[in-house]
């Protein structure tokens, strides 16, 4: 092959590297760490919750069971991450971001998933929920499964 046409492949590959967003690339990189029989479907699951609550009132995955029963099977960690929407203060909604974070944490252990596999972390207001007139989809908390570093 021509080196010329060496470079354009190798930069088009680039190219659509970028053009694959972050999140899918990890998504991806997770899936790959993963023995073949135990890849799960579902990645990232939510919870939400009512205005200025800190009770999980839902989560719109119907086979929510199957999705964590599946995460309990594995040995990656599971990144909690908390939000609110952008009513109220900084203090008073990371407070609250908290709370949930560690609502979503005690239902984790509850069905059986090790507290030492669980990540949590909190975030006050989601960035994208400032201006936003949808607010029930900032109340949330996201549960993520880590890719496991190989050594």
């Amino acid at each position: 092959m021509e080196p010329f046409l060496i470079l354009i492949c190798l930069l088009g590959g680039a190219a659509l590297y970028l053009l694959i967003p972050k999140r899918k690339r990890k998504q991806e990189n997770l899936i790959s760490t993963l023995p073949e029989d135990k890849r799960p479907e579902v990645l990232e699951v939510s919870f939400y919750f009512h205005a200025g609550g800190a009770e999980i009132i839902s989560s719109p995955d119907r086979n929510l069971k199957d999705i964590l029963q599946t995460w309990k099977e594995l040995e990656n960690q599971i990144s909690v991450k908390g939000w609110t929407d952008d009513y109220g203060t900084p203090a008073g909604n990371r407070k609250l971001s908290k709370d949930r974070a560690m609502e979503v944490k005690r239902f984790l252990e509850k069905i059986g998933i090790p507290k030492t596999r669980i990540l949590v972390s909190f975030h006050g207001t989601a960035p994208e929920s400032i201006g936003n007139k949808n607010k029930d989809r900032f109340r949330r908390v996201d549960c993520i499964l880590v890719p496991q570093i190989k050594k």
